[in-house]
């Protein structure tokens, strides 16, 4: 079974690094969860491409991706009683992005002088307008941590069967194109060659 090296951060906000018998990422953030740990990066042990759940740079607008695994993190740093500026700082500490590492320590202040999570990730444009109406109502029911797992595990669901459509389409695509390029060759080089014949 592979081994996976991780980096969390436990119930009191420290952060700790360990490894894991898992059969992929996703089995160990599970295996980390039922143990109280908030996952902050997890690599495979002995390849050198790394599935990471750290934050990658942020550009024009966030990466589906990485709105995930903020949308996680920040649910389970809500779920362990961490409150919003604290998770948000924790948060923020992982990004290897100046911009989106700025803009979450920005969140953090605008929530400090008293707006609301929702106003105030509105303000930064980090996420897009349905996400803002969900913490809203996440606000209003005390429910905030749900609502922030919920709409994780949505939007990794959507990304997924998006793949999967993606995929699904690459294979005829490239039959299609094989398939085009051998009749143009048979125009253009055998059918000349059979008709001097």
């Amino acid at each position: 079974m592979p081994v996976f090296k991780y980096k969390a951060v436990n119930k009191n906000g420290k952060e700790i690094t360990g490894t894991v018998e898992a059969t992929s990422v996703s089995h160990t953030r599970n295996i980390l969860v039922s143990k109280n740990l908030v996952p902050l990066e997890i690599e495979e042990i002995g390849r050198k491409t790394k599935k990471s759940l750290n934050i990658k740079l942020f550009k024009k607008s966030i990466n589906p991706d990485d709105l995930v695994l903020i949308l996680y993190q920040l649910g389970l740093l809500l779920d362990k009683n961490v409150h919003i500026t604290s998770a948000l700082e924790i948060v923020a500490k992982q990004q290897e992005g100046a911009e989106l590492k700025e803009k979450l320590l920005k969140t953090k202040a605008l929530i400090a002088e008293g707006k609301s999570i929702a106003d105030a990730f509105e303000e930064v444009k980090i996420f897009p307008k349905f996400l803002i109406e969900m913490i809203k109502a996440g606000e209003a029911s005390g429910a905030l941590s749900s609502i922030f797992l919920s709409a994780s595990n949505f939007i990794e669901k959507q990304n997924s069967f998006k793949s999967q459509i993606i995929n699904a389409l690459i294979y005829p695509s490239i039959v299609i194109g094989v398939g085009f390029l051998a009749l143009i060759i048979i125009m253009n080089v055998v059918v000349p060659t059979v008709v001097k014949i």
